[in-house]
């Protein structure tokens, strides 16, 4: 399989750590990304053959998926205007949470960003094996407008993947909520 992206680098409007990661994840799995290449013609047909004629020479294949990127809306925030300061980033890489050690994957990582007063997360990223269970713990947190030191400070069963926000919270420094 290969991968063509016409940008100096794959995921570039994403987070470094995430074009890392996925570059990483692909080169491993034997997915070839040639980036900075742009698709001048395309012959034959996805299912059957096809060739592309690239800037990097031509391509054979039996499939074609075209996938265009979207530029996300981001700049209506308001994050300034609101008076939200970022306290800024927590990242761990997924080897640090013990569940994945038994599932024999390592490989990604969990990143947070937090409010500097208050303590909301703003934003969270991960990538990683069951990286949903991970999502849908720090969804709720979000929507109910928990500081983080909720999650940083919560026993969570054993062994599970959201043990990792511990972790995660703790790289933030604060000191544990007092009656929580």
């Amino acid at each position: 399989m290969t991968v063509i992206e016409r940008n100096t680098t794959l995921l570039h409007r994403e987070d470094p750590n995430v074009t890392a990661a996925v570059s990483e994840l692909f080169r491993d799995e034997g997915i070839e990304v040639r980036t900075g290449t742009t698709v001048h013609r395309v012959e034959g047909q996805s299912g059957k053959s096809v060739r592309l004629h690239t800037s990097a020479g031509v391509i054979d294949g039996t499939d074609l998926l075209a996938a265009a990127g979207r530029t996300p809306n981001t700049d209506g925030l308001g994050l300034a205007t609101a008076g939200v300061e970022v306290d800024g980033l927590a990242k761990i890489p997924m080897e640090q949470v013990l569940r994945t050690h038994t599932l024999f994957e390592t490989r990604g990582f969990m990143k947070a960003l937090v409010e500097t007063e208050g303590g909301r997360i703003l934003g969270f990223t991960a990538l990683g094996v069951d990286a949903g269970e991970v999502m849908a713990a720090v969804q709720v947190a979000m929507a109910a407008n928990l500081p983080y030191k909720v999650l940083r400070d919560m026993v969570l069963t054993h062994p599970t993947i959201a043990e990792g926000l511990g972790e995660l919270f703790a790289s933030l420094l604060a000191p544990p909520m007092a009656g929580l």
